[in-house]
């Protein structure tokens, strides 16, 4: 099975490739995308729980969930897909990755960095060539 993780990924952190990483493993995955957006689910849909919970209901017959820091909503998530039928993995997850987020990469945290730029270069997204 394939599968595809979403999100900003504006940077890269370690956290990302740790959580994609479990996700391979524990979901019996073949291959993970990596899916850029420029802007997070949540905000995406408004603000509005509901939304993102029925936007939730129309993914694939499984879902895997990286539980976060600050983000009670975990368990909404789980049943929004399990309402809709789906196999819902709460990835198990080490300790560390809650403390690690792309903002603190923006405001300095280098070492969270998955790779890439160096600590002085501009922090702007590119585009393709």
């Amino acid at each position: 099975m394939r599968g595809c993780y979403p999100g900003s990924f504006d940077p890269l952190t370690v956290a990302h490739v740790a959580i994609a990483a479990a996700a391979v493993e524990q979901c019996g995955l073949e291959s993970l995308d990596f899916v850029v957006s420029e802007v997070a689910l949540t905000p995406r849909y408004g603000g509005s729980i509901d939304a993102r919970d029925a936007a939730l209901r129309r993914l694939p017959p499984l879902v895997a969930i990286a539980p976060r820091a600050g983000a009670d909503d975990v368990l909404a998530k789980a049943h929004a897909g399990a309402d809709a039928g789906a196999r819902v993995v709460v990835l198990d997850l080490p300790a560390w990755i809650a403390d690690v987020s792309s903002s603190a990469v923006r405001a300095g945290a280098h070492h969270w960095r998955a790779a890439g730029r160096a600590h002085d270069e501009p922090q702007t997204r590119q585009d393709p060539e």
